[in-house]
């Protein structure tokens, strides 16, 4: 192989090859070391999906407004709201007899999946484990429709969501455990 300049830079064929080696060569090591270093499943820490949710942010408070923590609407109580986790604002809500289950509310998507209830900026849907199927109880339905009564009237007064994700964009995360604690 000659040495001699064989395009218009100068560069010569065998320097050409030599740069070239020398990318691929980091750029196999770079990757092998992002695997390495941090990156790893810890097999000594589970995966605890309520160590993620945090608190409600001052975006997420300003859309409920007054509906805070142990605000009771007709038989239900506002237990908790998370702040955005994973494109939704995961909820826990309490029935009259204190039985607390998980609603997610999602951007509306007029095209997509309907929740339990909807307002005209988010859907509600119960967190129940299931996949679309699974009927949810008539007493919790009716906390998620109170709710979204609620969330309207918020709404028509000027309040809005942060950027939520639709159920359809949630669903293609490579995660699906969007659990919260329900006894915050």
């Amino acid at each position: 192989m000659s040495d001699a300049p064989s395009n218009p830079s100068g560069m010569s064929r065998r320097s050409l090859l030599t740069v070239v080696a020398i990318a691929a060569g980091v750029l196999i090591v770079g990757a092998a070391l992002s695997r390495l270093v941090g990156h790893a499943p810890k097999p000594d820490k589970p995966f605890r999906p309520e160590e993620e949710a945090r608190p409600a942010s001052p975006t997420v408070r300003a859309y409920f407004g007054e509906l805070v923590d142990g605000h009771r609407f007709g038989r239900w109580t506002l237990v908790h709201v998370f702040d955005v986790r994973d494109g939704a604002i995961p909820i826990v809500l309490a029935t009259a007899d204190g039985h607390r289950y998980q609603v997610d509310l999602l951007r509306f998507d007029p095209a997509g999946p309907r929740g339990v209830a909807d307002t005209s900026l988010v859907s509600l849907f119960v967190s129940n484990g299931g996949d679309g199927g699974t009927s949810t109880p008539e007493e919790q339905a009716q906390g998620v429709t109170s709710l979204a009564a609620e969330l309207t009237r918020r709404e028509q007064a000027g309040a809005k969501p942060p950027p939520l994700s639709t159920l359809t964009e949630r669903l293609s995360l490579p995660t699906r455990h969007f659990s919260v604690p329900l006894d915050r």
